[in-house]
């Protein structure tokens, strides 16, 4: 997001609007009866029947509003890290457009609503506003009202370049080496090399502190009926089912059970019992990396020298195909590191990068009200002691409460 926390706009004084809609009726003409009297601080529940999910509402300044946020899948929204955890805590983030999000007789609130209930609160509208836990110390709110404004925090679309300069990846390496170690019957140089199925992968913490409960995530480009693969020698690991991400591409989470020193490093044998490398030989994280569209330069994994490299995880230098004496580790394969479930290096299979921030501190809902340019558009942010309306650019993943029509 160009820029995220925007310029605040000042508020101005907006005058209450007036309940006149009778909501109960409309709602129970519509879908039956529903526990909502639309009354000044009545609370109810109101059911999205698109996917039956059920959300508690309160009426404040003559306006029903979700007490919850919003949490239905559309293909412009994803949890936070990418969890569905989050989700089912926080609702959806969501990025434009906007059109339709909200279930049959709600909208997205605009910018005159947002101020119509900051106005009804008064001051300390934030504080009024926001949940009571869910938020890092010293920032959690009185929920006054029952509103519940939740710090789901946000997420933003960067640019190439952009997320150069941002990136602050943890320093820690990734290194890969195919082998025919105890696998020479299969794997040798009188077979084909994809009869092979083998790696040694090395993990390299150059960080000043240790590193616990880390998860790397290999993409492989196999299907999820993939067999699970074995993992010989220390430290532990532990492999979870085969996921498909976002974007269509297959992983292998890899779980590190074992701690990580500062300066320390773990290497671990990953062995398929029957899965070769032509069950994933076009996986992400094997393949090439160049050009002006790579993070950074990656030469890809050589998967054909596997027949040659039989040393065990210590022997870096091996002979390869040709008889030349080569490192037999590729070092930053495109394997991302993932750590309490946020990444924290490698590179996923994604061109244009989502950076996540803020959760524990950042509250932020879309309006659907927008300037005369189409890229400049209205959020209200409950983060701080008074709720404000920030103007910023559309390229941003924030909360949605809907609010009745």
């Amino acid at each position: 997001m160009k820029n995220f926390f925007g310029v605040i706009v000042s508020f101005s004084v907006v005058a209450l609007l007036c309940a006149c809609t009778d909501y109960a009726q409309k709602i129970e003409d519509e879908y039956g009866p529903e526990d909502s009297s639309g009354k000044d601080g009545v609370s109810g529940e109101m059911t999205d029947y698109r996917d039956g999910r059920t959300y508690r509402t309160v009426t404040l300044g003559g306006q029903e509003w979700m007490a919850e946020n919003l949490n239905y899948n559309t293909p412009a929204s994803l949890c936070f890290v990418y969890l569905e955890e989050n989700c089912n805590s926080y609702g959806r983030l969501y990025g434009w457009p906007l059109d339709g999000i909200c279930p049959d007789g709600w909208h997205v609130p605009s910018e005159a609503e947002w101020r119509t209930l900051f106005y009804y609160v008064g001051d300390n509208s934030g504080t009024k506003l926001k949940s009571t836990s869910g938020w890092k110390v010293g920032m959690s709110g009185s929920d006054d009202y029952g509103f519940s404004a939740m710090a789901a925090g946000a997420a933003s679309y960067v640019d190439m370049e952009t997320y150069r300069e941002l990136n602050t990846d943890a320093k820690i390496d990734v290194l890969i080496k195919p082998t025919a170690y105890q696998n020479t019957d299969r794997c040798n140089e009188y077979h084909a090399w994809y009869d092979c199925g083998d790696f040694f992968v090395e993990i390299v913490n150059n960080e000043s502190s240790a590193f616990n409960n880390l998860e790397l995530r290999f993409y492989l480009g196999a299907t999820p009926a993939l067999e699970k693969p074995i993992s010989l020698g220390e430290p532990q690991v532990s492999f979870g089912e085969q996921t498909v991400d976002e974007n269509g591409e297959c992983y292998l989470p890899i779980h590190i059970e074992s701690s990580i020193p500062a300066g320390g490093r773990i290497v671990f044998q990953i062995k398929w019992p029957s899965a070769t490398y032509a069950d994933f030989i076009n996986g992400w994280s094997l393949l090439e990396h160049k050009g002006e569209g790579a993070f950074v330069e990656f030469d890809g994994i050589d998967l054909s020298q596997a027949p040659y490299f039989t040393g065990d995880e210590s022997q870096r230098n091996e002979l390869n195909s040709q008889g030349y004496e080569v490192d037999s580790y590729t070092l930053d394969p495109y394997i991302p590191i993932y750590y309490n479930g946020a990444r924290i290096a490698g590179y996923g299979p994604y061109y244009e990068p989502i950076l996540f921030f803020s959760t524990g501190e950042f509250a932020a809902f879309w309006t659907s009200s927008a300037k005369i340019y189409p890229d400049s558009i209205y959020y209200a942010d409950l983060s701080n002691e008074s709720a404000s309306i920030v103007e910023d650019a559309s390229d941003g993943f924030l909360s949605v409460r809907c609010v009745r029509d």
